[in-house]
């Protein structure tokens, strides 16, 4: 699981946690800045109040994935999740809200073979439930918009 905060123009992980017994696992260094198209950066995007630094986070996608990462934060904004994989590797993704809106994001890393897709598996569910809760300790006035899925 990693923590994503907002460096201005993508996700930064500042933290991670691995599980404590588990025969693989994806290694995130910490200090790690997510792709443009990464789904911590994809949901900060979506919920980003300045439209200036999205601007900014979308010229750095390549051209041929900027319609889809233009989906993906329709989706984000839609569902409170999001998911990206390359090369076996899946990250979903949920946001973090405090009293002024997207803080933080929070993302489940692993193989496509080991971690479901999709807001409705059970990795996903306690997602929800962690980022709502974190929220709520955060101030966020609903924290039950932390998640259309729950």
């Amino acid at each position: 699981m990693t923590l994503g905060l907002w460096d201005g123009s993508t996700a930064l992980v500042p933290h991670v946690m691995y599980p404590s017994q588990s025969d693989l696992s994806v290694r995130v260094p910490t200090g790690f800045r997510v792709a443009p198209n990464g789904a911590q950066t994809i949901m900060f995007l979506a919920f980003l109040t300045d439209p200036r630094q999205v601007q900014a986070a979308l010229e750095n996608v390549p051209a041929e994935d900027r319609a889809h990462v233009e989906r993906q934060i329709s989706q984000a904004r839609a569902e409170h999740f999001v998911e990206a994989i390359e090369r076996d590797v899946i990250a979903v993704a949920a946001p973090v809200f405090d009293s002024r809106g997207i803080c933080a994001t929070i993302a489940l890393i692993s193989t496509t073979s080991r971690l479901g897709s999709g807001p409705a598996t059970e990795q996903a569910r306690l997602l929800f439930e962690t980022v709502r809760q974190l929220s709520s300790e955060l101030g966020h006035a609903d924290p039950a918009r932390a998640s259309s899925a729950g």
